[in-house]
């Protein structure tokens, strides 16, 4: 799949969610049958593996993962919450890079997702901590999810100088939460997409109920095309999950994209 000649993947933000079955997932389905449908019934190529985030992944099942979804699905992967915080304890990180070979071992892994927290501000320090991580995780580009005051241009050239991916958020537009402003200082372009449901004001109170319009998509899509000429590679994650919206809103940007 691609975008004005870039190869574009397109997807949401986890596949397994509690109220996807029956609204996105036949009833009749099993979970482990779920990664499948995804990709080869629904046919989107592209899922972040959102776990890792609460929990440090076993081998046993990222292997289960790896048997799923074929070979033109890729993933990107959050990041153990705890690796966020202040000290990076690199035991923890050896569990989890082992944790995560099965899936790595596929090849169809593309890049690395750090999420951190609303109130990490920016500063030297805080881009060090960054730092730290990237290079725990260098052997993939390297994504990161950052608050409101990243969005400005030293803080950019900070990270392009640097090789770290920032996160473009589609949110409600009002002051509290982060811009849309398309970018690859790493030379690929990630963008997380969350709806725009205005009841979302406060970062921490999340509100994904919300399903794109059409216009609101070919925005997106001309945002995104701004950054085609400039990425090897781009990713969309549709995080509007609530009752699959996402996903659907997923295979229709996906048909957008081939026309």
């Amino acid at each position: 799949m691609f975008l004005d000649g870039t190869p574009i993947y397109i997807g949401t933000s986890g596949y397994k969610h509690d109220d996807w079955l029956g609204t996105l997932y036949p009833q009749y389905l099993k979970n482990e049958q779920f990664l499948d449908y995804y990709a080869n019934s629904f046919g989107l190529n592209f899922v972040e593996i959102t776990y890792p985030f609460y929990a440090v992944p076993t081998a046993e099942t990222t292997a289960r993962i790896a048997e799923n979804g074929g070979d033109r699905l890729h993933y990107s992967v959050r990041l153990f919450k705890d690796f966020l915080k202040e000290r990076l304890d690199r035991a923890k990180v050896r569990e989890f890079r082992e944790g995560m070979q099965p899936l790595m071992e596929t090849g169809r892994i593309k890049c690395w997702l750090a999420d951190f927290h609303h109130t990490f501000k920016p500063s030297k320090e805080n881009l060090d901590r960054i730092l730290r991580l990237r290079d725990s995780f260098s052997d993939l580009p390297f994504f990161a999810e950052l608050p409101r005051g990243w969005h400005r241009e030293k803080q950019i050239d900070d990270l392009r100088n640097n090789a770290v991916g920032l996160v473009v958020a589609d949110m409600p537009r009002n002051p509290n939460l982060p811009p849309f402003i398309p970018c690859a200082p790493n030379q690929r372009a990630y963008f997380r997409l969350y709806g725009r449901n205005k009841g979302w004001t406060l970062p921490a109170k999340k509100v994904l109920d919300y399903s794109y319009i059409k216009p609101e998509l070919e925005e997106i899509k001309e945002g995104i095309s701004t950054v085609t000429s400039v990425s090897k590679e781009i990713f969309v994650s549709f995080c509007n999950v609530v009752r699959a919206q996402g996903a659907y809103n997923a295979k229709y940007f996906a048909g957008m994209t081939e026309e």
